[in-house]
């Protein structure tokens, strides 16, 4: 069974523009996921800033660090994609470097 809108024709010629968002090789696709985390990363910071603000204490000590490595990661793997497309989201994996961050953090 086909789909409802599979009887339309496509105007770009190639697939519809929600398969075209999900694909990771496409340059706009990488920077709409990486401006979404930006944005929901800064969300995040500002929500704790309102929570400490409002109970005078700090709920998590770590959270900031771990969302500017979220945010550092998006802004790499966005002008990564400008460049090689296909490796752009590999920036991601700077994440796994989170604990160690703590880690460098707590020494004396």
């Amino acid at each position: 069974m086909k789909g409802a809108f599979s009887a339309w024709p496509d105007p770009y010629g190639q697939r519809s523009w929600s398969h075209r968002v999900a694909r990771y090789d496409f340059a706009p696709a990488v920077c709409l996921y990486g401006g979404n985390m930006i944005l929901l990363a800064l969300t995040a910071i500002r929500i704790s800033f309102v929570v400490e603000t409002d109970t005078k204490r700090r709920i998590v000590p770590g959270g900031r660090v771990d969302l500017a490595v979220l945010i550092s990661s998006a802004l790499l793997s966005m002008v990564t994609s400008l460049f090689a497309t296909e490796s752009a989201m590999l920036a991601y994996f700077l994440n796994v470097a989170t604990p160690l961050l703590h880690r460098w953090r707590k020494r004396p």
